[in-house]
């Protein structure tokens, strides 16, 4: 009889773009080509720096700094011969980025108000066809894209897409850069919709013949190493449904939330950890076989997390996101999610509503701040099971809480809110620099310098995550998205002790105010509903 396998829990996979850790701007036509030229290269740059000074200076190789990096520091030549292919095999992406970043400065200096018909003509291959240009009501001009024409259109390369098999020491490594290691891992350069990569995922939940699996995977020899070291034939522990009368509630860390009710999964911004050691987790064996609907707060890499969502894309039902603007720097998630090969997304505007159930309810609420001060697309969930309000909040901030007031003058009180006090964010050039492309510093720009360094990417401090709970009319708080379990480091960036306190303030207040519950949630666990 043939034996059955599966990944072992110890196993990753990571979705890739080329080398490097996918971000969904990777995935988008022209995203992905601005990335290229004014993050990704540069930071790999930055790499390769480092590794020489950890080479030069041996305490600098100790260092907690470096620890999540550790495979690289004897691959020094491995990453500079990268490097150098990648400027020349994709050196036409490098090209695309700076016609772009040519036209956008071109059209700030010379769209003051008049006409814009004759900016038609200028504009670079990439963006034509594709784009209009207008000026909002103040006489700012802006760009929009018509992305689901991009991504049906020959613009849209899957060429760099893969996916990569491995297991870690520990999971403080998240190299910025995965280099090739064919004797330990497998690699599959595959399109992100490639229906065999539902095949191999579906092994979560049902091991499959070796052979089989040797085929999905291109792997020849049955002695293969990576046989043993990737998968087991070990049974699956197969989570039971959850029959009780009230919902249950599993937090699975940073932003993550499984919800299970009258036979309903439902999951709010999921990126999973695998491993088997370390600290407690749950993971991809841990979930239900059916997750009916994925609710996405906003597109940030640890939010909208495509390695999470390829490997469960097989058990979704529908993925539910906020809408878009259409500017080029607010990607649609609908049309991404779309073309990576999910068949129901819905797009939701505030206060959009959908029933997916007797007495069950989601209901998209405003998300302020956490961008920079830019439109994005990005919404809170509430989500009504019975007469139960939750509210998923995210890294929400709060400039107005006078907005809050107003959604529960509509929804009714929120008994339960979930949300983030990350209040340390970088500025917004300094956090996206593909939307500073055009701006040229020096003497004369100094002070608009400045200003931008007072737009911030953080949430809700103290007082803010403190104000939109009071005025939602809640009774239990939680406090999470911190950042604080230790495989989100490549993610999140090291832990900010400043996060914690702020959320330590907001739990006290709330135990000083009578809350039924208030947590600081660093580590996954079961929350009660009631």
């Amino acid at each position: 009889m043939a034996t059955n396998i599966r990944f072992s829990d110890a196993t990753w996979t990571f979705a890739l773009n080329n080398c490097w850790p996918l971000r969904p701007e990777h995935v988008h036509p022209i995203l992905s080509k601005l990335s290229f030229r004014y993050h990704d290269v540069p930071w790999l740059e930055s790499v390769i720096e480092r590794v020489q000074r950890c080479q030069e200076d041996e305490s600098l190789r100790q260092s907690p700094r470096v620890a999540t990096m550790l495979p690289l520091l004897d691959r020094l030549e491995d990453l500079q011969a990268l490097l150098k292919s990648l400027k020349i095999e994709r050196q036409s992406d490098w090209q695309a980025a700076e016609r772009i970043v040519a036209f956008e400065k071109k059209f700030m200096q010379q769209a003051t108000g008049g006409s814009l018909s004759a900016l038609y003509q200028e504009l670079p291959v990439e963006l034509q066809g594709m784009v209009e240009l207008a000026y909002d009501s103040h006489n700012n001009p802006s760009l929009r894209l018509y992305e689901k024409m991009l991504y049906d259109d020959s613009r849209y390369d899957s060429s760099q897409q893969s996916f990569r098999f491995f297991t870690r020491p520990n999971d403080l490594e998240y190299l910025p850069a995965r280099l090739p290691s064919p004797e330990t891992e497998i690699a599959l350069r595959v399109p992100f919709d490639d229906a065999r990569m539902d095949r191999i995922f579906a092994m979560d939940l049902e091991p499959r013949p070796r052979g089989e699996v040797m085929d999905l995977l291109g792997i020849t020899s049955n002695k293969d190493p990576r046989l043993a070291q990737l998968f087991t034939d070990q049974p699956i522990r197969k989570p039971q449904p959850w029959t009780g009368a009230s919902p249950r509630i599993r937090y699975l860390g940073h932003a993550g939330v499984l919800i299970e009710w009258r036979g309903m999964s439902i999951l709010v911004d999921p990126l999973i950890p695998s491993g088997s050691g370390g600290e407690p987790r749950y993971s991809f064996s841990d979930l239900p076989a059916r997750i009916d609907y994925v609710l996405i707060t906003h597109g940030h890499d640890d939010h909208y997390e495509l390695s999470s969502l390829l490997r469960l894309r097989h058990r979704i039902g529908c993925l539910l996101v906020p809408r878009t603007t259409g500017v080029l720097w607010d990607y649609s998630l609908r049309a991404m999610s779309h073309r990576i090969g999910f068949k129901h997304v819905v797009e939701f505007d505030a206060f959009d509503s959908l029933t997916p159930g007797p007495d069950m309810e989601f209901v998209a609420i405003p998300f302020h701040g956490e961008h920079g001060e830019l439109f994005a697309a990005k919404t809170c969930w509430l989500v009504r099971l019975g007469a139960e309000r939750m509210l998923f909040a995210a890294d929400s901030n709060t400039f107005d809480p006078r907005t809050y007031e107003s959604v529960q003058h509509i929804t009714g009180d929120i008994q339960t809110v979930f949300i983030g006090t990350c209040c340390s964010g970088q500025s917004v050039e300094t956090y996206n620099p593909l939307l500073f492309g055009w701006f040229e510093r020096g003497q004369e720009t100094a002070a608009l310098t400045e200003k931008f360094r007072t737009r911030l990417t953080d949430g809700a401090d103290a007082d803010g995550a403190w104000s939109i709970v009071k005025a939602l009319g809640a009774k239990r708080v939680y406090i999470y998205a911190l950042g604080w379990e230790p495989w989100l480091i490549g993610y999140t960036g090291p832990h900010k002790d400043v996060f914690l306190t702020e959320a330590r303030k907001v739990v006290e207040r709330a135990h000083q105010s009578g809350f039924a519950d208030a947590r600081v949630l660093t580590s996954p666990c079961e929350i009660s509903s009631t």
